[in-house]
């Protein structure tokens, strides 16, 4: 005999019903979500996988541009901040347009020169032959009293030293205006920072008409006395280029500020000024020297020794975690150092990132003055960086998913506030405030002559402060 009652029975079909139709609507949206994931906040979208082309080179091209053009407006946060969805759309069917005119080099340079016009710079493009790049064997460094040559190979020896002023007959100033709608810069030190490695990429000066060619080209320098002279240089690979490249400083000779910059951080007590420097080159937790011991190492040496002024070196810190050193500014805002006012952060064009983040801390919680050149980035920013690649070119693409808001923290209402400081990731991040980058309190200038004469001018003017 069956007791079960009709009305129970009658509602098990429509029970399982529903259950069919919530399991399928789960697996649908984990479906949609890994195919068309717009709708996602942009940390977590991810690009389409496309198999190469097959085909013409135009072809495998304009594949890799409609790629490019649908997949970056789409995983950056907020890609049409600067340049218009309108103005990127017609840049696109301009390119297509010309593939059949212009060589592979060419081609990536226009895609390298749209990127930079989305006005973000932690995104770029990087075409693969650049990751092979021949290079000039030199380096460069944008002084204030102008780019000159700080690396050599034994090739280039001579130039070590001195003032680039042209290459091949083209004057340095319009070789830097030639260059800068191809760098991705948001300010005059961001321009600095990376004109250098431009301008040393041989297929680039071949490319835009600079040099005759990527094999061999002529540069012109003055030395430090005014002395003019040329010399023509054959591009090497990267790896020569890494492995060879020196300054021509011993270990011995390098001033402090230069003295470790592989490491992630350390600090020594200086006691002929009574100076406790700290220097911090990257926004990661050393598994070698946890933050957490560092710390307690350094508020010892704080408290062991007659430290006057603590000096906080940001100046080769291009980012990471922002928040590894802020238990360590939390401490430090508590001490009499920081209450008394003798704690001092040294920034450059090299402090990116989450280390600005990390200066703006240290300088509102804990009372520091800020000391330097102002910053490559802004203190509004785009940043978490991820990439993708075009299929058949090979060229490297990366981009932001989120933006950092400081200088507009007030306006955390609009979007996913992750933090304190206003950290947005969805596609309606705040106006920045239009400051362009993070500006010293005491401004110092760096020249060739401070390099080559081994000072530091920086940690020089900070003990000179009263």
């Amino acid at each position: 005999m069956n007791n079960q009652n009709p009305k129970k029975r009658s509602l098990l079909p429509v029970l399982l019903a529903v259950l069919a139709g919530m399991l399928a609507l789960v697996w649908g949206v984990g479906y949609v979500s890994t195919r068309y994931t717009t709708w996602l906040p942009a940390p977590y979208r991810k690009a389409a996988q496309v198999a190469p082309t097959k085909g013409s080179r135009e072809k495998k091209w304009i594949a890799d541009i409609d790629y490019y053009a649908t997949q970056l407006p789409r995983l950056h946060i907020n890609a049409f901040h600067s340049l218009s969805a309108e103005q990127f759309a017609q840049e696109i069917e301009s390119l297509k347009a010309s593939v059949p005119q212009l060589s592979d080099n060419q081609i990536g340079l226009e895609l390298v020169r749209l990127t930079a016009a989305i006005g973000d710079a932690h995104t770029r493009a990087v075409p693969a032959q650049w990751r092979q790049a021949s290079l000039l064997p030199l380096r460069l460094y944008w002084f204030d009293d102008g780019l000159v040559v700080t690396g050599v190979m034994p090739q280039s020896q001579e130039a070590l030293g001195a003032r680039l002023v042209s290459v091949e007959d083209t004057p340095l100033d319009e070789v830097v205006e030639r260059l800068e709608p191809y760098i991705s810069s948001e300010n005059e030190m961001s321009l600095r920072s990376n004109i250098a490695n431009l301008l040393l990429t041989a297929d680039v000066l071949e490319a835009l008409g600079l040099a005759e060619s990527a094999q061999q080209v002529r540069l012109g320098f003055e030395r430090a006395d005014g002395t003019p002279f040329e010399l023509s240089l054959a591009a090497v690979s990267a790896e020569e280029y890494r492995e060879g490249i020196d300054n021509g400083m011993s270990g011995q000779e390098k001033p402090l500020y230069l003295s470790k910059t592989d490491q992630v951080y350390w600090f020594e007590f200086l006691p002929d000024t009574n100076t406790l420097f700290f220097q911090y080159n990257s926004c990661v937790d050393s598994p070698e020297r946890p933050m957490q011991t560092f710390a307690n190492e350094l508020f010892a040496a704080l408290d062991a020794n007659p430290v006057e002024r603590l000096v906080i070196d940001l100046r080769f810190n291009g980012g990471g975690n922002s928040a590894v050193l802020d238990p360590l500014i939390e401490r430090l805002s508590q001490h009499p150092i920081s209450q008394e006012g003798r704690m001092f952060v040294l920034i450059s064009r090299n402090t990116f990132s989450s280390a600005i983040l990390n200066a703006l801390d240290l300088q509102s919680m804990a009372g520091a003055t800020l000391v330097g050149e102002p910053t490559a980035d802004r203190p509004d920013h785009f940043g978490e960086v991820r990439s993708f690649t075009l299929p058949n070119s090979g060229l490297l693409v990366t981009y932001s998913t989120k933006f950092f808001s400081i200088a507009r923290g007030e306006a955390n209402d609009q979007g996913d506030n992750m933090a304190r400081m206003g950290i947005w990731l969805a596609d309606n991040p705040p106006d920045d405030s239009g400051i362009r980058s993070l500006q010293p309190d005491v401004a110092v200038p760096f020249t060739s002559q401070d390099y080559f004469g081994l000072r530091d001018p920086l940690l020089e003017a900070v003990i000179q402060l009263p």
